[in-house]
C-alpha cells in the first residue's frame, strides 16, 4: 500500500496508525544523538573558577605529541564575556609539557552560544602540580 504526504494529513484511519510511528521513532532518534553528544564531555577537574572536561574520542596519540580536546565552563562570566572555553591541548608526554594550541570563547556553558572570539596561544607550559592541567596531561598520558 502506498502512502504519500498528503494521505497522512487526511486519511483518518492511516495517519492514525502512521503518524505515531514515526514520532515515536523521530523521537527516540533525536534524544540518541543529542545524548551521544553531551555524552562525550567527561568532567576531569574543578576549582573555585571553573570546570572542566575532555572528550575522550578526541584523544590522538602521535609519534611526540598527544592532543585533546577541552571545555573549562567559568563559574562567572571572564573578561571577555565569555561562560565556556573551548581548548586543544598538545601534550608532550616525555616531558610532561602542554600547550594550548586552540582556544574559542563561547556565550555559554558547555561551548555553547554564541563565539565570543578564538585565540591561538602556542606557548609550552611545564605542569604545575595539583591543577586542572597536570590531570589532564596524566589522563591523556597513561595509555
Amino acid at each position: 500500500m502506498r502512502v504519500d504526504r498528503h494521505e497522512l494529513a487526511t486519511n483518518d484511519s492511516t495517519a492514525g496508525r502512521l503518524f505515531p510511528k514515526y514520532l515515536v521513532w523521530t523521537v527516540l532518534l533525536w534524544t540518541l544523538s543529542s545524548t551521544s553528544a553531551a555524552a562525550a564531555w567527561l568532567p576531569i577537574a574543578a576549582n573555585e573558577e571553573a570546570s572542566f572536561y575532555f572528550n575522550p574520542d578526541t584523544i590522538r596519540y602521535q609519534v611526540d605529541l598527544t592532543s585533546v580536546w577541552v571545555i573549562a565552563d567559568r563559574v562567572k562570566k571572564g573578561p571577555d564575556g565569555e561562560r565556556s572555553v573551548r581548548m586543544r591541548y598538545e601534550v608532550d608526554c616525555e616531558t610532561v609539557e602542554y600547550q594550548v594550541t586552540y582556544e574559542a570563547l563561547h556565550a555559554e556553558p558547555m561551548a555553547q552560544g554564541a563565539n565570543l572570539g578564538t585565540e591561538h596561544p602556542n606557548d609550552w607550559r611545564t605542569v604545575t602540580p595539583g591543577t586542572a592541567a597536570e590531570l589532564i596531561v596524566k589522563k591523556v598520558c597513561a595509555r
